[in-house]
């Protein structure tokens, strides 16, 4: 194979993000370089675009563990840890949102709860609590409600308001 980037690795994907679709260019600086940081804001498209990867991840990392794992220790830590690899980076992606609405960032923290709690409950065979349920979906559905109001227009504390396209 002819190394496109002469002097870097082909096999990293590194080596490719200029030539990167912009949404996917932003899905990976997301989850490589920004999956700490907590400063500046995300405007709603780039927002919905990393939670609808996360959700599709985690339903096609279920999927996976459950029909290729026979015990149900390799299927937690499966879970565990593909929920792991995610959970760092959509929250921070959430306080990002925040600070673009200027919402507090507790709110940011209430979906991490319920897809942990989600995934401790399917991981365990539990039967579902659906009172638990109920009020976890609830508070969740409060809190993509606040992230999902239009941001503020102007420059704040948190820098300067996202580019939406």
């Amino acid at each position: 194979m002819k190394n496109p980037t002469p002097g870097k690795n082909p096999f990293e994907l590194e080596s490719y993000r200029d030539r990167m679709p912009l949404h996917v260019r932003e899905l990976y600086d997301d989850m490589t370089r920004n999956y700490a940081k907590l400063q500046g804001r995300a405007g709603l498209g780039r927002f919905w675009r990393f939670w609808a990867f996360a959700v599709c991840y985690l339903a096609l990392l279920m999927v996976i563990s459950d029909t290729t794992t026979d015990t149900i220790l390799v299927f937690v830590g499966l879970v565990l840890c593909g929920w792991l690899y995610i959970a760092v980076p959509s929250f921070t992606i959430s306080v990002r949102r925040l600070h673009d609405d200027g919402k507090p960032v507790f709110w940011a923290v209430l979906p991490q709860v319920a897809i942990f709690y989600l995934l401790a409950e399917f991981t365990l065979g539990l039967p579902p609590n659906w009172i638990v349920w109920g009020i976890l979906g609830a508070i969740t559905a409060v809190a993509f409600g606040f992230m999902s109001l239009p941001g503020i227009p102007l420059d704040d504390a948190y820098g300067e308001e996202p580019k939406e396209d």
